[in-house]
């Protein structure tokens, strides 16, 4: 997944991703709740979706690509702390949760994200 992340955002390293997938898989351990997968589906739908201030993000446009970086430079910390705290608000505000059905598929303008995101993968791969 960092190697199709990594040909759009340069700051996407593999040791960055897994830095943040690790530090959002403890967190749902920590907080021992069955909703894990549901968690993870509502942060995409309403990072994609949604802007800071919770207004809706502009996905189409002449001269407008949804899947440009962003001018700041993530970390795996900052990452951890948006979905430590999207997940306490889905946790007391189940309207933000994402919509029955919804899928990252179905979104036209977001395909190349699906694509990298679905990328079959083996555990060799991993080695």
């Amino acid at each position: 997944m960092s190697a199709g992340l990594g040909k759009h955002y340069s700051d996407c390293t593999p040791e960055k991703l897994r830095g943040a997938a690790e530090a959002m898989l403890f967190f749902l351990v920590e907080i021992e709740d069955d909703n894990a997968i549901d968690y993870c589906k509502s942060f995409i739908y309403n990072s994609t979706h949604y802007d800071v201030g919770n207004r809706p993000r502009k996905l189409k446009g002449i001269f407008f690509d949804p899947l440009a970086p962003r001018r700041e430079l993530t970390t795996p910390r900052s990452i951890l702390y948006s979905f430590r705290a999207f997940v306490f608000h889905l946790r007391s505000d189940p309207r933000i949760s994402a919509p029955d059905g919804w899928s990252l598929a179905n979104v036209e303008e977001l395909k190349l994200l699906n694509d990298i995101i679905t990328t079959q993968v083996e555990f060799l791969d991993a080695v």
